[in-house]
């Protein structure tokens, strides 16, 4: 039965009960709407299905790192293969543990700054807040809308807030897949997830509704701890 069918043997209900059972009918037909729309939807906002496939992926992305751990140590200790820039065990693994390992790291990072935990501010006493005044004159709005630019030309990969080491500065990038265009001396303090599962269950292929359910979400303590800690 469709809510348009249920209102309208409501409305049946109303007249025949007059205005003390209208009350509660409607409360428990809210009731209800209430429970339907919310079943199957993580605290955070996002469908269970999305929150599973992120756990999912975190988990063969580290049985995956565990793999290459010990391949590594075995390809180093082995005599048998003559290495190679082009081609070889050690060559293989060197290609692939950064795609892992990254895709590890960040989403870690995506889980627990806006699924886990719940929506923290930026600090007004805080080196988050200082580097956001040097960078984008105080600004969040204008930092907000350089990660909305940067998802709107990502593909399949990753929005990162980094903080240089070099420079001490906060900066946007746009990493491809997990390991492409990855800064050497930069740290990552917060990551958008820009890859298709991560947005098509719940917004289908409005991006700029994800994006702005991210913004929303984030827990501004995490990103602080990880610029303290370096």
């Amino acid at each position: 039965m469709t809510n348009i069918q249920k209102l309208l043997d409501l409305s049946d209900q109303l007249d025949q009960s007059g205005l003390l059972k209208e009350s509660e009918v409607i409360e428990d037909f809210v009731d209800n709407l209430t429970k339907t729309a919310s079943k199957g939807v993580h605290k955070c906002g996002l469908k269970e299905e999305t929150v599973e496939q992120h756990m999912e992926l975190l988990k063969g992305y580290e049985k995956a790192i565990s793999h290459f751990k010990s391949e590594y140590k075995r390809a180093l200790q082995s005599n048998n293969e003559k290495d190679s820039p082009n081609y070889g065990k050690l060559r293989e693994i060197a290609d692939s543990y950064p795609h892992n390992c990254n895709s590890v790291n960040f989403h870690n990072m995506y889980i627990e700054d806006v699924i886990t935990n719940n929506p923290y501010a930026i600090e007004k006493e805080s080196q988050m807040n200082d580097l956001l005044k040097d960078y984008y004159g105080g600004d969040y709005n204008k930092l907000a809308n350089e990660i909305k630019r940067a998802a709107q030309v990502s593909r399949n990969g990753w929005v990162l807030l980094s903080f240089c080491v070099i420079t001490k500065e906060l900066f946007i990038n746009v990493i491809d897949l997990h390991d492409q265009k990855v800064d050497a001396f930069s740290i990552p303090v917060l990551a958008l997830d820009m890859w298709e599962h991560a947005y098509i269950h719940d917004f289908g292929i409005d991006r700029e509704a994800y994006v702005e359910w991210f913004l929303g979400r984030i827990d501004w303590r995490n990103p602080r701890k990880r610029i303290r800690n370096l």
